[in-house]
């Protein structure tokens, strides 16, 4: 007769474990800092500060100077595209070359220049309306009133009028003042 043996496994203890100190941002910053050698932070240091006198890409004179770029190339498209024999994609990529060489000029500010290319009439009509905008007086507005809303507890009076973007103008960047009820544009 075979007797069996039972063994008892005994549970493995667990490991202990030390308990982690608390974060502690002095530590984490010196451990990063020691990632990186004293040369490579000097040149981290000194392009940050080149940094900061930098133009912000997205402000109007970045845009102004980068249309300005581009402006000659699209120049030289429309100048190739004429010498093209005439055909149904010549016009086409000539009217989107003008609409473009008008929306460059726009963002350059010279919004007479852009209405005078620009082959879409929509957006000539609305270059014309900056146009008008640019050339009325700042303290002009349109007669729709303001009205009143409740914020919480208090009542609050609200314009209708509201910046819809920066444009460039031949003076610099102004703030393009629009009307919500009325749709009435002031350059400010």
């Amino acid at each position: 007769m075979a007797t069996t043996k039972s063994k008892s496994k005994a549970k493995p203890k667990a490991p202990q474990v030390e308990p982690r100190p608390a974060f502690s941002l002095e530590r984490a910053l010196a451990a990063i800092s020691e990632r990186n050698t004293p040369e490579q932070q000097a040149e981290m240091g000194r392009l940050s500060r080149l940094a900061i006198g930098r133009i912000d890409p997205n402000s109007p004179a970045a845009k102004a100077k980068r249309a300005k770029t581009l402006e000659a190339s699209v120049l030289n498209q429309i100048k190739h595209l004429q010498k093209e024999p005439e055909s149904e994609l010549r016009t086409t990529r000539l009217r989107v070359a003008r609409d473009r060489l008008g929306e460059l000029r726009a963002e350059q500010g010279d919004f007479v220049g852009a209405i005078s290319v620009t082959h879409n009439p929509k957006r000539s009509d609305y270059y014309e309306k900056i146009q008008r905008a640019i050339e009325r007086p700042d303290e002009e507005k349109c007669e729709c009133p303001t009205f009143q809303a409740r914020d919480g507890k208090r009542i609050v009076t609200l314009s209708p009028r509201f910046k819809a973007q920066t444009i460039m103008t031949p003076t610099g960047p102004r703030n393009l003042m629009l009307c919500a009820t009325c749709g009435f544009m002031n350059a400010k």
